[in-house]
């Protein structure tokens, strides 16, 4: 064969390869267009990146979809993936959300995709490095008897380029972390809602809440009230200081509710120190706060408890002790 029919040859061929590409690329978009026509509502304004991946994540005969993006201005970790599910008028409904994966542009791995398979769906990771490559999967199943999905496994493999030594494989199952739901994963579930003291400089004690969620919470701010915001007053010997009986609640009792914003703040004043220290007897007190609060989407109930913190009477300091 003459060097002119292998250069033309290897010309076609390129020109082969260049359209396929192209050709996958083109059906991979447009495939995606038409999901994002669909589901155009769902997607917030300002995003950076947007993927849509099909499949069955509740087991019936209708198409879902996992909806991940990521928002301009936020950190670069940070993911959103969005469940939709399919509905008989061929349109989607939102069914769960979780706006807290920060898996992505850490330590060199990146996001990679998400296979969905019979209720099961895995969001992927990738990472390399001079020496060494790694895998994980976060692997989430449909519960039936809960509605929801829940964690099921999270497999991570760490691969040494340059040695004889076997890869590394590292499996969690739900054994080894409990029952957690797709939109609590990657949420600490003690720092969800914080709520602590803290004191102003005209000694002033000031409750605050402090909301890390994405989305606002609903609490209630009715002092010494019921079902919300309660105070423990206990001396130094333990003994729980006798509180009066809390009024009865409001005909409006949502009045007295407050609305957190995501990532927002509440600052409760509480009263000076000497007004609550006064009337106790001992060298210093311990006081500790409970509440509950709600999402926008939920009732459900969610309780947070701060640590103890200890009042000295006579200097107007105060300092924490971790909780008992």
């Amino acid at each position: 064969m003459s060097d002119t029919n292998r250069n033309f040859i290897k010309l076609n061929l390129s020109k082969y390869l260049v359209t396929l590409i192209f050709f996958i690329y083109y059906i991979t978009c447009v495939g995606q267009e038409v999901s994002l026509n669909k589901i155009k509502e769902f997607i917030p304004k300002h995003v950076s990146e947007t993927s849509v991946y099909k499949g069955n994540l509740n087991y019936d005969e209708f198409e879902d979809i996992v909806l991940r993006f990521k928002i301009v201005n936020e950190s670069e970790e940070r993911e959103h993936f969005h469940l939709l599910l399919g509905q008989k008028n061929g349109m989607y409904k939102l069914s769960s959300k979780n706006d807290f994966f920060t898996e992505d542009n850490v330590d060199g791995t990146s996001f990679y995709r998400v296979i969905i398979k019979n209720g099961y769906f895995s969001i992927e990771y990738t990472g390399g490095g001079n020496t060494s490559g790694s895998y994980k999967a976060i692997t989430f199943k449909y519960s039936k008897e809960k509605e929801n999905w829940l964690l099921h496994k999270v497999v991570s493999v760490l691969v040494h380029r340059y040695s004889d030594t076997e890869p590394i494989e590292d499996i969690n199952t739900q054994k080894d972390f409990g029952k957690i739901t797709f939109k609590d994963y990657g949420i600490d579930s003690n720092t969800k809602v914080e709520i602590d003291f803290y004191l102003t400089d005209r000694k002033e004690i000031i409750l605050a809440i402090k909301n890390n969620l994405y989305e606002p919470i609903i609490i209630n701010s009715f002092i010494f009230g019921i079902p919300s915001l309660t105070l423990t007053i206990k001396d130094k010997n333990n003994n729980i200081i006798g509180m009066p009986p809390p009024p009865i609640l409001p005909e409006n009792l949502k009045f007295h509710e407050k609305i957190i914003k995501g990532r927002g703040n509440l600052k409760i004043p509480i009263g000076a120190i000497n007004e609550i220290v006064s009337k106790v007897p001992e060298e210093d007190i311990e006081i500790r706060a409970t509440g509950y609060y709600k999402t926008l989407e939920t009732y459900e109930l969610n309780k947070i408890i701060s640590e103890w913190v200890i009042i000295e009477k006579h200097n107007f300091v105060y300092k924490h002790e971790k909780n008992n």
